[in-house]
């Protein structure tokens, strides 16, 4: 599972907000347009938390609750009400943890002192021991700057190797066995292809990225085993999971879509056959980003600078920010329906990680 965000989520919204006609949308169903309204929705049901002061804008969270992000130069695992502190690995300067599987395993890179006057980026596994996390440098068997997004059940990690200069990103899967597979673009990607995450089946979730004159990014996935990606249409693509039967495969992200001619940056969840990788639906949840999704299909994200749930049944509930916060997101939500994120604060009450608990269920 991979549930986070890179950049600040506001400027993500604004930016790709703003560039419309970059992409060739098509029309937005009415309930999204509803949303665009505002129509419809809660915030009733859940209670916030803080759990890490000063938390970075993403975290994820796995099936027993333990929650993983980032804040200062390292990262932390919240157990719970315990935060263990992940320090960079030796030599590094920096560190940042991206995403986490049920036993632990957290990819992500750290950062390397300038060598040829470059900081390297290197892709990096950390496991879970008895005396803290251990760090594995993938970066030695990729390409020169390397990031890991996401890992699964058997330890398989997706991301990106490359430099995006003289040598385009490139999608990967390492497997525990040392076997490095890459993943390709479509035709005509200028910058390639990142692996954003990677499901329990190895589905892999990305984008093939610089479309249409370099402008232009597509949502894109890869099946088991495979190399050639199939497109799910313009826009990107930041989790996947597999439903509990093994079934279907639940993808989520963002497309682009026309509201009263004007583009409007939609969060969109699809549905994949398990078996055959055939698309069974898409399904328009509303303006914003769509960053984490569980095994029965609910969806958070953000939009309006606001984290939002969106529920499989159909329900927009938006989930409240810490007191006199401008600003909050959501970035992963677990079987249990618990939601991690962030939240700003003000002068009285700081930010920084939080989560969701649902009004009676798991602390």
């Amino acid at each position: 599972m991979r549930t986070v965000i890179p950049v600040a989520l506001a400027t993500v919204v604004a930016s790709f907000i703003t560039a419309c006609g970059h992409d060739t949308p098509t029309e937005v169903d009415d309930r999204t347009a509803q949303f665009a309204k505002g129509g419809g929705g809660s915030e009733e049901g859940y209670v916030i938390e803080v759990l890490v002061a000063g938390g970075g804008q993403d975290a994820d969270i796995n099936r027993s609750g333990t929650i993983v992000g980032n804040a200062g130069d390292g990262g932390f695992a919240w157990r719970a009400g315990v935060v263990e502190p992940i320090a960079p690995p030796n030599g590094a300067s920096s560190a940042r943890l991206q995403g986490m599987n049920d036993d632990e395993l957290i990819a992500g890179y750290a950062i390397y002192p300038v060598s040829e006057g470059v900081a390297r980026q290197s892709a990096t596994l950390w496991t879970p021991g008895a005396q803290g996390f251990t760090a594995l440098d993938l970066g030695a068997q990729l390409n020169a700057g390397s990031e890991a997004n996401g890992v699964n059940a058997a330890s398989a990690v997706t991301g990106k190797h490359g430099n995006n200069i003289d040598n385009p990103w490139r999608a990967f899967v390492w497997l525990p066995t040392g076997e490095v597979r890459d993943l390709e673009p479509l035709p005509g990607a200028v910058n390639g292809s990142i692996g954003n995450s990677i499901d329990d089946l190895g589905y892999v979730a990305g984008v093939s990225s610089g479309h249409d004159g370099n402008n232009s990014d597509h949502a894109v996935i890869w099946l088991p085993g495979g190399t050639t990606p199939v497109d799910l249409g313009p826009g990107n693509t930041r989790d996947i999971v597999t439903d509990a039967a093994g079934a279907r495969v639940y993808v989520v992200g963002w497309t682009f879509q026309t509201v009263r001619n004007k583009t409007v940056q939609t969060a969109t969840r699809w549905t994949v056959n398990a078996g055959d990788g055939g698309i069974v639906e898409t399904r328009l949840l509303g303006p914003g980003v769509a960053l984490g999704v569980n095994p029965s299909g609910d969806v958070v994200g953000t939009a309006d600078s606001k984290a939002v749930l969106w529920t499989a049944g159909g329900e927009t509930v938006r989930l409240s920010c810490l007191a006199k916060a401008a600003s909050c997101g959501a970035t992963a939500i677990n079987g249990d329906g618990v939601i991690v994120g962030w939240s700003g604060g003000s002068h009285v009450t700081g930010g920084g990680t939080v989560r969701w608990v649902p009004v009676g269920g798991s602390n």
